[in-house]
């Protein structure tokens, strides 16, 4: 069954909500936990829909006690969508016929926005929903693919508030990334300025420490060459790795490249079930039905 989809706007920009409908059916008392769901660069919220919809069907499961309703939520990008004023900001250094050298300071300035953006909106999102006196939710988690997965592990590692992240084809270190694609492609070393590199990197200093308490599930694409899973490797070590696949998980899908693959929409939706549904202590992260990653 499809999931509805309310349309609003919050903080000047075009939210869709999934799931909202649904939850005005059940009793007041019914708790909730809302993911946001943010998409890649040249894309819009538009492209976030299946997963939203894939999600929501959590909600069909047979009602447990203490189980959250998931609500999903989108928007677009800053300069993505109904926000685009500047088409060329969103290419990449060399994209086809595009060239945009200032590709590395826009992407990030598109990916703190986006981290930044999902702080905004939890501070204000129940009012909009709820109303004044009503605040149902107990779950925050925030989902991502591409730019829109790099953006999450900023958002998570900065915000208290959200306890559950999945990053789809991202990376949890933005420089390393575009220091090997500034290498690789030939680029001018100046199209990563010193100083920039320096501000970028505060903001990543500690990350490890800052996603301890959170529940991580990274999925890359093993083939993918746009944004490999090497840039991650970073992060791993401050995990403790006792702790794989119970609250923090990395998984590598063969045989898939920068794309979405039916693997990271069932393992998106297990973690979701147990981290932002329900409260199952002796969960684990299994294989995908198809027994195949």
């Amino acid at each position: 069954m499809t999931s509805s989809q309310s349309d609003i706007s919050v903080n000047g920009l075009n939210l869709t909500v999934y799931g909202l409908h649904e939850y005005k059916r059940l009793p007041q008392s019914t708790p909730v936990a809302v993911m946001f769901a943010l998409h890649g660069r040249l894309q819009n919220k538009s492209k976030m829909e299946t997963i939203s919809q894939v999600l929501c069907t959590l909600n069909n499961d047979k009602q447990q006690p203490g189980q959250r309703h998931l609500l999903v939520v989108t928007f677009d990008h800053m300069n993505h969508g109904s926000r685009l004023t500047d088409k060329k900001a969103n290419f990449a250094w060399k994209e086809g016929k595009h060239e945009n050298p200032s590709h590395a300071i826009d992407m990030w300035s598109m990916v703190h926005a986006g981290s930044r953006t999902v702080t905004e909106l939890i501070d204000v999102l129940e009012y909009h929903l709820f109303g004044a006196t009503h605040q149902p939710v107990e779950v925050w988690g925030c989902l991502g693919f591409s730019m829109g997965a790099h953006a999450t592990f900023l958002a998570a590692a900065n915000d208290p508030r959200i306890g559950v992240q999945i990053s789809i084809v991202g990376t949890s270190d933005y420089l390393a990334l575009m220091r090997a694609r500034l290498q690789e492609g030939g680029f001018p070393e100046d199209y990563l300025p010193a100083a920039f590199c320096t501000m970028v990197q505060q903001h990543y200093d500690g990350l490890g420490d800052r996603l301890a308490s959170k529940k991580v599930l990274m999925i890359n694409g093993k083939e993918d060459q746009l944004v490999p899973g090497r840039f991650n490797d970073g992060l791993v070590p401050s995990f403790d790795v006792a702790r794989e696949n119970r609250d923090w998980a990395r998984i590598s899908v063969p045989h898939v490249g920068h794309a979405w693959c039916p693997a990271m929409f069932e393992l998106s939706t297990a973690w979701c079930r147990q981290w932002m549904v329900s409260a199952n202590d002796s969960f684990y992260l299994s294989l995908p039905s198809s027994g195949k990653l």
